[in-house]
């Protein structure tokens, strides 16, 4: 009972029956895993893409990134041809070589076989093993790949993204990936208020401090 209830997230009082017979542990304990991956799970909404898109020609890239923007809008480019393929609520397949074809990037740096996926997560103190939020494709068989919902996949392709401008510029990229980032909120916060202040720098005493 205190291992099962390590994975107490977001769901209040179930475990006030707390006399869970031995036949309905195993039963317990994967609805538990249900509501705390469902609570745990990042999700992010399509519109995303072209926010990102939009703040990759606004921002000033680095001089030896012109490899790494291009593949970061190639990767863009790739998501939003998978974006009809893809349910809001549900999970999606579609065959391998569809996907090697019209998403050649993506294949090379977002998939992974299913059977290989959270393979090291073991138990509940392990999260920082986890690699499913790095996972766009993920491989079944030789002829099919399963597509998370849309808010899911859409949360690892910002993961993709973002992981190949660090993997490509190392410590380079941390100015950038800020700037993105600001960016985005700022496209976010436009048409929402009147004044919008983006960059903003103010002292106090003799530290500086920038208004996002």
């Amino acid at each position: 009972i205190d291992f099962a209830a390590t994975f107490d997230c977001q769901r209040y009082s179930q475990f006030e029956q707390i006399d869970v017979h031995a036949c309905e542990f195993f039963s317990a304990l994967s609805q538990s895993l249900n509501w705390r991956e469902l609570f745990a799970l990042p999700q992010v909404p399509s519109v995303v893409i072209d926010a990102l898109d939009g703040a990759f020609s606004e921002v000033e890239w680095p001089s030896n990134s012109a490899d790494a923007k291009k593949f970061s809008l190639a990767l863009i480019d790739e998501i939003r041809k998978l974006l009809p393929k893809l349910s809001d609520h549900t999970l999606s397949t579609i065959r391998q070589d569809q996907i090697e074809r019209e998403c050649p990037n993506l294949w090379r740096v977002g998939r992974k076989n299913s059977k290989e996926v959270n393979k090291n997560y073991l138990h509940p103190f392990s999260m920082d093993i986890r690699d499913h939020d790095s996972v766009v494709l993920f491989e079944l068989d030789d002829e099919n790949v399963l597509l998370l919902p849309k808010p899911f996949l859409m949360a690892a392709a910002c993961d993709v993204i973002f992981g190949s401008i660090w993997s490509s510029l190392g410590k380079g990229a941390a100015k950038l990936v800020g700037d993105i980032v600001e960016k985005c909120v700022a496209q976010a916060c436009r048409g929402q208020a009147q004044t919008i202040v983006e960059q903003e720098i103010y002292s106090v005493g003799k530290s500086k401090f920038e208004i996002d």
